[in-house]
């Protein structure tokens, strides 16, 4: 809803959508993208208890492939 207010008070349909890392949802991404908002959010911190017990396995390390659009397990 706060996007759309912006829009509404600023006039404007051409800025930057600042999200704080870890109060953000998939679903508020989709409503930016729909009004054209480009967004920006830190990456947040993942903890130790919820990485891999393999740091091998931990999510940097695994590759994105665009052209299949799946990822690569180390």
């Amino acid at each position: 809803m706060m996007l759309r207010r912006a829009k509404s008070i600023l006039r404007n349909y051409q800025f930057t959508g600042l999200y704080d890392k870890g109060y953000h949802t998939g679903s508020e991404f989709d409503i930016a993208h729909s009004l054209g908002v480009e967004t920006l959010v830190a990456i947040p911190y993942i903890c130790k208890a919820s990485q891999a017990p393999d740091p091998i396995y931990n999510v940097e390390y695994f590759k994105y492939d665009k052209h299949k659009d799946c990822y690569i397990c180390p």
